[in-house]
Parts: C-alpha cells; sequence; structure tokens
C-alpha cells in the first residue's frame, strides 16, 4: 500500500512537471518567434542575406591563417584590419593580448559583452584551405570559433 502510495505521489509530481515544461516550452517559442518578428532583428537577418558572399569570403581568409595557441597575433592583426574598416568607436589590446574592440550603442542601454577566441590546436606552420562544397565550407578550424568571430563580425 505504501508503494502504490509513493507511486501514486510520484506520478503526480512527475505529471505536474510535465505540464509545466510544456508550458515553458511553449511561452519560450513563443518568446523566440515575438524576437523573430521585431523590425531590428528582420533587418539583421536582411543584412546577412543580402551579405552572405563577403561574410563568407571573410570567414574562409579568418579560417586559413593559422593561430595555434599563443601565436595567434597574425589573425589578430587581419581581424584588427577589419574592425577598423567597421569604424569600431575604440580597438586595442589589453594587457594579456586580447583584441578588443567597442562599438557603442544608441539608446544607453546597457553594456553587452560578446567574445570569441581567435586560437586553434593546430601546429605551427600548418597550411589552412578551404573549399567550398554544396553551399558549405570546409576546413581545419572551420567551427573552432572563426564562425563566431565571424558572426560577431557580420
Amino acid at each position: 500500500m505504501r508503494k502504490s502510495i509513493s507511486l501514486v505521489g510520484l506520478l503526480m509530481i512527475l505529471t505536474a512537471f510535465a505540464q509545466a515544461q510544456v508550458k515553458t516550452v511553449a511561452q519560450y517559442i513563443e518568446h523566440v518567434q515575438a524576437l523573430a518578428n521585431r523590425a531590428d532583428v528582420k533587418a539583421a537577418n536582411d543584412y546577412i542575406d543580402r551579405n552572405h558572399e563577403s561574410i563568407m569570403r571573410e570567414w574562409i581568409a579568418i579560417t586559413e591563417i593559422n593561430a595555434p595557441s599563443g601565436q595567434e597575433q597574425q589573425r589578430a592583426k587581419y581581424i584588427e584590419s577589419l574592425l577598423r574598416n567597421y569604424h569600431l568607436d575604440d580597438i586595442h589590446y589589453d594587457s594579456a593580448g586580447n583584441l578588443v574592440a567597442v562599438r557603442k550603442g544608441t539608446d544607453g542601454g546597457p553594456v553587452i559583452v560578446f567574445d570569441a577566441h581567435m586560437d586553434t590546436v593546430f601546429q605551427p606552420g600548418l597550411q589552412i584551405k578551404a573549399t567550398i562544397r554544396d553551399g558549405k565550407i570546409y576546413a581545419p578550424g572551420i567551427g573552432d570559433d572563426t564562425r563566431n568571430v565571424e558572426a560577431l563580425l557580420a
């Protein structure tokens, strides 16, 4: 009898939890859809669509600069040149050698920080060459945060 009551109680708790999760998932989906329908988000997506080819070229160029840990200066200099072309407000290296760029907002809201790493796990001297097949880029390290660096640039 005690096991039956415990089992029923557990089932009731699990059912309540599952119902709460469904509501949470539904709320999450609704929130994501609302964000996707915002004019500024649509404008950002339109920008990405219009500039797809140049974004891909930039991503490939970054990826093809080998950047073993502690030796990412060449890649950092290339990214710095891109940032300067984008006319960011402040571009500098911090005391640890990290490349930092600031883009001031327009409405005085909170500070938001985005980051990505530039180094890879490949040995010095490795020649990286990206190839495109069926609209996808293939290269060693193509996703080892070069994608996130390029996403931030785009």
